[in-house]
């Protein structure tokens, strides 16, 4: 399976995670490795294998462990491993498997975290992992899109036709919908040394860690805020990514107001506003 290759070289760390998958044996569970958790005191750890259904994580504690601080692993993230980290604090539950002892023990703690995992599933009503989903039918079908949905968009004529649009094909990265409202895709910085990269003609486009704040800067084009900012007063934002397989798609960050109060003539700032948007007035709108 090529979301748990990621592992290769690490021949310990891919024995135990491919044993707990497969002894776990639910083809509707997903598995997600070398996974980001942003932790309770703003910092990020990296788990060797995660399900996001119940939130479980398992790590894999090497003698290398021993020896070096965690954080030591740890380089910097880029934009998509900060889009997919998930917060340590809400009902996360984290199990760790002592890969340096013997084959015995480590099979005992392999055991251990199978049935627990199997209670939790057995348990709790999970919505089951579909490798192909369409995240628009999905949406137009419920009328609502919500960040918390974790949807993957593949195209933005797909993003479109939640909107009551139906594009044969799409080359921008703005939607505009009328009434101060616009959709917005846009291919976010990544850090380089500390420093924002331009991503595409001059614009560094960087969010916030907390994912409340984008920045839009275009040093190339001096003033922009009034070319831009003010005629869209509210964005709907979905932010151009990769997933665990390393496809490209497109993630719903929520719905961004533009900051009058903290945007200068070189930056627009947009403050997130709602985590979740009503489709009802497009959708019935189209027909």
């Amino acid at each position: 399976m090529k979301t748990l290759s990621r592992t290769k070289r690490k021949d310990y760390e891919n024995y135990i995670i491919n044993r707990i998958y497969h002894k776990l044996n639910r083809l509707d569970v997903k598995p997600v490795t070398q996974q980001y958790v942003k932790r309770s005191d703003g910092r990020y750890a990296l788990i060797d294998l995660y399900f996001p259904q119940i939130n479980y994580g398992i790590e894999c504690d090497e003698k290398y462990h021993l020896e070096h601080d965690e954080e030591d692993r740890i380089r910097t993230l880029s934009i998509e491993e900060m889009l997919d980290s998930v917060e340590e604090t809400q009902g996360f539950i984290l199990r760790r498997v002592k890969a340096y002892e013997s084959i015995d023990s480590i099979e005992n703690q392999i055991n251990d975290i199978v049935h627990e995992s199997q209670t939790i599933l057995i348990n709790r009503q999970i919505k089951p992992w579909v490798v192909k989903l369409d995240a628009a039918e999905e949406s137009i079908k419920k009328q609502i899109i919500r960040v918390e949905d974790h949807l993957e968009f593949d195209k933005i004529t797909m993003i479109a036709r939640c909107f009551g649009k139906n594009y044969k094909g799409y080359q921008k990265s703005g939607i505009p919908l009328g009434e101060g409202y616009s959709v917005w895709c846009p291919k976010l910085a990544v850090m380089v040394e500390g420093k924002a990269e331009a991503v595409a003609n001059g614009w560094i486009n960087t969010l916030s860690s907390d994912w409340n704040y984008i920045y839009e800067e275009n040093h190339k084009k001096g003033d922009i805020r009034y070319a831009v900012g003010e005629t869209n007063q509210y964005r709907i934002i979905f932010a151009k990514s990769k997933n665990n397989l390393g496809q490209n798609y497109y993630r719903f960050l929520g719905v961004f107001q533009f900051d009058k109060k903290h945007s200068t003539k070189s930056k627009n700032v947009y403050v997130r506003v709602a985590t979740e948007i009503n489709l009802t007035p497009w959708l019935n709108h189209s027909l």
